[in-house]
């Protein structure tokens, strides 16, 4: 008779194999944790634009009051310094 092939990475394999058990747990959670970061970033960041309809893109519409970092030190939000306002001033609006 033929021996049967068992595929390590059902049940019955991994009963056999059970070595291999650590390794698979190590990289089904770093695909989970890729994936969940590739929805978090698509759905929170500013830079990620997915719907052309939109008037405005996103990063347009962060409101610079509040902070987009997790940590900083110091740092007051949403005021600009003189030369800020002088140069915009000079510049004039960048939107067409």
């Amino acid at each position: 008779m033929a021996a049967r092939y068992v595929s390590v990475f059902s049940l019955r394999g991994l009963a056999k194999y059970w070595e291999l058990s650590p390794l698979l747990i190590c990289l089904g959670g770093a695909c989970t944790m890729g994936m969940t970061f590739s929805v978090y970033s698509l759905i929170h960041k500013s830079d990620v634009a997915v719907s052309r309809r939109q008037e405005t893109p996103p990063w347009e519409r962060v409101n610079i009051e509040t902070p987009q970092k997790l940590w900083t030190m110091n740092i007051k939000y949403g005021k600009e310094s003189p030369e800020v306002q002088k140069l915009r001033e000079e510049i004039g609006s960048y939107k067409y």
